[in-house]
């Protein structure tokens, strides 16, 4: 039988934004088979989750940078003497090629990160999660390997995860011999940090993805004799009611980055190396 599995990441799908007025294909869906609850994965990098079962204690990936000095592929910039954040974006875009060059990362990008800092921290990842040396463990496409089965995946790293290019990219290179398709959409993700959950961009954006969802799943069928379909968030998102500007309250105190301590804001994360006792008592 020809027979295919795809499974769909849908970035920051709440499970209670699937409705009948939002998304329509999902719902029914969610009615017809097997539907629930998944508890939230910790960090950021979670390919090894999914492409491996395996949490960051094993797997040792949680976050896409890490405290690596030694390793840093930006670590030359220790070398440029006066290097401002507010520097032209070419200059950010000359960095992270040669970053890019030295780590033989192809997707890693900086530019976000305050310069000033930058030679502290590696790519936590080197190799895309398809790579045969993408974990020392048994990964989902080592299987397909052995099999010598074929896959199709769209998302990141590699892909355009706007919601059009991702439906472009599928037309054009489905064909009967592929045997598992990974797809992540990020558009609702994007949606939720501009304007909230519970806004009406964001159910604009889960619309046009549930619409793109199904005709995928129409054109499988017609491919495939069978259709194997698991669709799943990797988080929900809240109203943000109060934030806390750490850089800012860092900057209170009188600690000098590099020497005292140095910091990294992953969004809801915060994380400190401190350099002295001074400065641990003093930042917590």
């Amino acid at each position: 039988m020809n027979e295919i599995t795809i499974t769909i990441l849908i970035d920051a799908l709440r499970h209670d934004s699937i409705t009948k007025r939002d998304s329509p294909f999902l719902h029914a869906l969610s009615n017809d088979g097997v539907s629930g609850k998944v508890r939230t994965t910790f960090g950021f990098v979670k390919h090894p989750v999914w492409f491996a079962g395996l949490y960051p204690k094993i797997s040792d990936r949680a976050f896409y940078y890490w405290y690596s000095p030694e390793t840093s592929p930006y670590k030359f910039t220790r070398f440029i003497p006066i290097l401002s954040n507010k520097v032209p974006k070419l200059l950010r875009v000359g960095l992270d090629k040669i970053a890019r060059y030295i780590s033989k990362y192809s997707y890693g990008t900086a530019s976000h990160i305050p310069l000033k800092i930058l030679k502290y921290f590696d790519f936590a990842e080197k190799k895309p999660p398809w790579d045969p040396q993408y974990l020392p463990h048994i990964t989902l496409f080592d299987i397909l390997r052995e099999n010598n089965l074929r896959w199709l995946f769209i998302g990141y790293p590699g892909s355009d995860q706007r919601t059009f290019a991702i439906w472009n990219k599928f037309q054009r290179e489905i064909n009967s011999n592929i045997s598992f398709i990974w797809i992540h959409f990020a558009e609702t993700d994007v949606a939720e940090h501009m304007y909230g959950p519970e806004s009406k961009e964001y159910k604009k954006r889960l619309r046009e993805i549930d619409s793109i969802i199904e005709k995928i799943y129409n054109m499988l069928l017609n491919i495939f004799d069978q259709v194997h379909m698991l669709i799943f968030g990797d988080h929900g998102a809240v109203e943000v009611k109060k934030s806390v500007n750490i850089e800012e309250r860092l900057k209170e105190l009188n600690l000098k980055v590099g020497k005292d301590y140095v910091y990294f804001l992953d969004s809801t994360f915060a994380r400190l190396w401190f350099k002295n006792n001074e400065a641990r008592l003093k930042i917590i």
